[in-house]
């Protein structure tokens, strides 16, 4: 996470990305794509085509993808997705898509995802039981607490109290966390 000149984050992931074009064996050199994916082509099972030949882990990669996509490149999420439905039997079209996301990468290491929050705009959402519901008490099956900042705080009406405790914590390391990027 860099903080920019106007009060913007850039958030990339350079190491994953070069972790990623090691594990498909690009070069520095190779030509690089202007798009991960066409949009117009959906990619197909090919059941004539060969099977993937396994120069590369095709499931690590994509694992790998995935996390970029939803972390720092959500434009990388239909050109993933379309790989990732081929996981379990790979054919050599399918290993060529995903090569073709990472000769996207190797020209874009540098792009990320820009945050640019206002101190009227932040919301900061936590949950002690990370969305689930609870096994054993039922009162807990909302534990979300809403910050709006800079101090306004709301919790649900039927949040039980360790609950409340738990989600509360977090929602004071949220704060500190932000406070050190956005300043006081």
């Amino acid at each position: 996470m860099t903080r920019q000149n106007d009060n913007s984050f850039l958030l990339t992931q350079p190491q994953l990305i070069q972790s990623i074009l090691d594990d498909l064996h690009l070069p520095n050199m190779a030509k690089e794509s202007q798009v991960p994916y066409l949009s117009s082509k959906l990619l197909t099972p090919n059941l004539q085509d060969t099977d993937f030949d396994g120069h590369f882990d095709y499931r690590s990669v994509i694992g790998k993808l995935n996390y970029l996509e939803k972390s720092t490149r959500p434009e990388l999420a239909y050109a993933v997705h379309q790989c990732a439905r081929y996981c379990s039997a790979p054919k050599c079209s399918h290993g060529e898509a995903v090569k073709r996301i990472g000769r996207y990468l190797l020209g874009t290491k540098d792009k990320g995802l820009i945050l640019k929050p206002t101190k009227e705009s932040f919301d900061c959402w936590v949950d002690a039981s990370h969305a689930g519901k609870c096994n054993k008490m039922r009162e807990c099956e909302n534990t979300a607490i809403n910050a709006h900042f800079p101090h306004q705080v709301h919790a649900d009406q039927t949040t039980h109290q360790s609950y409340f405790i738990a989600s509360y914590n977090l929602y004071v390391f949220a704060v500190q966390t932000i406070r050190i990027y956005m300043g006081p």
